[in-house]
């Protein structure tokens, strides 16, 4: 684009306009396209323990229609909750008139020594 700061735009993008992927500043998700998790390779886990992170916490990918915990190491986890599609559920159980798509809304309570995740 020729529009002042659209190069920096696209660098924080994880979707490229010719359809592949980069590595993306802003953008993190911790499941793969079939939804399947994505864990940290060895060495960044013993970075992040190394440096006592015990909770990752990440968004702006939506996901699903509820936080998402994962669990990384046996002491160290990860929460993303970006619920954006939440709204789009629709149960298949519930009677049509009761169903109609509203607002969505998430909390995610992160208290200092916490290890409830």
């Amino acid at each position: 684009h020729l529009q002042p700061g659209s190069a920096l735009l696209q660098y924080m993008m994880r979707d490229m306009p010719d359809g592949s992927r980069q590595a993306s500043i802003i953008y993190n998700g911790w499941l793969d396209d079939d939804y399947q998790p994505l864990l940290p390779d060895e060495p960044t886990l013993q970075w992040l323990q190394d440096g006592a992170v015990r909770l990752v916490v990440s968004g702006h990918l939506p996901h699903g229609d509820a936080p998402l915990v994962l669990r990384l190491s046996k002491d160290i986890a990860a929460v993303t909750a970006d619920i954006g599609y939440a709204r789009e559920v629709c149960w298949e159980s519930v009677e049509t008139a009761s169903s109609q798509r509203s607002q969505a809304v998430c909390e995610v309570i992160i208290t200092p020594g916490s290890q409830d995740h």
